[in-house]
């Protein structure tokens, strides 16, 4: 059962880490004293760990989803609503999607998403280490889940894999801000009251109807 710890940061008012826990493992983000984002899970012997994020709970599912489709379609570049109230003809809309559009495209032939999207899954390495020798998050889409895979390569932290999301002077930018964006929407979730989607009650249905067969 997936369960979301939410805590307050540390270093900033009125911000929040979170533990997510599933079958036992434990996926931990945080916003660092140094204005940069972590992710990191606890290893024993193991190098790699996996862990899965699935519509058990829909609300962080769905946060994976945006991210995962933002990155892998390259849609990182959005029109803000400020911009959108500048528009006063169909023309000028258009001419701004057009704009974002190409923009967007561009950013597909980056150094940076390159190397970040490889056969059609998220690579992230920590951005604080030379690439060949930092840790690695992958973040694959698997039929109704996303899998959550952790390489260790530089053992910085004791018992941990972690790897840094850098706001200033990240190798991934602007690829960097929608795992922020993510964080930024973590904020909004409240342990204490969960509704519960359809797509949660629809998952737990099949793995019923699996375990019946």
């Amino acid at each position: 059962m997936i369960k979301i710890e939410k805590t307050e940061n540390q270093n900033f008012p009125n911000i929040f880490d979170f533990k997510i826990t599933n079958n036992g493992q434990k996926l931990n983000i945080l916003y660092g004293g140094n204005g940069d984002l972590y992710f990191f899970v606890e290893y024993k012997e193991n190098k790699i760990v996996n862990f899965e994020i699935t519509k058990e709970n829909y609300f962080l599912y769905s946060l994976f989803e945006d991210l995962f489709n933002t990155i892998i379609n390259c849609k990182v570049h959005e029109i803000d609503e400020f911009k959108l109230n500048e528009c006063e003809t169909i023309e000028e809309l258009e001419e701004l999607k057009k704009y974002y559009d190409e923009w967007n495209s561009e950013e597909k032939e980056s150094y940076s998403y390159q190397t970040l999207v490889i056969d059609n899954h998220i690579s992230y390495r920590h951005d604080d280490e030379y690439f060949d020798e930092a840790n690695i998050l992958n973040i694959y889409k698997e039929d109704d889940k996303f899998r959550l895979e952790f390489i260790l390569q530089n053992k910085k932290m004791s018992h941990y894999i972690d790897v840094r999301m850098r706001n200033s002077g990240s190798r991934y930018i602007p690829f960097n801000q929608v795992f922020m964006k993510l964080y930024n929407s973590l904020q909004e979730y409240d342990p204490d009251y969960h509704q519960i989607h359809i797509e949660e009650y629809m998952y737990q249905k099949t793995l019923k109807n699996k375990f019946v067969l």
